[in-house]
């Protein structure tokens, strides 16, 4: 049953990025539509994809490491 709760607590929280993602892209399209400026549009699109890309790369070893030894300490406190 704990499995399952987490399951779909990680089905939501992708959705709602990709509700997140939607919204923004609705938003330049706006703007888009308003200014007709291509450049503005492109550059706030590849801003989106940059940050998206960051997200999905995973840590750098130290950093994880270093987290988790940090969570440990708390934890035998």
């Amino acid at each position: 049953m704990q499995q399952k709760l987490l399951d779909f607590q990680e089905m939501y929280d992708s959705y709602q990025r990709y509700i997140q993602l939607g919204k923004k892209f609705d938003g330049l399209a706006k703007d888009f539509s308003n200014n007709k400026k291509k450049k503005l549009l492109v550059d706030e699109l590849m801003k989106m994809v940059i940050t998206e890309n960051v997200k999905r790369q995973p840590a750098p070893k130290k950093l994880r490491q270093k987290s988790t030894s940090k969570n440990k300490v708390k934890r035998s406190n």
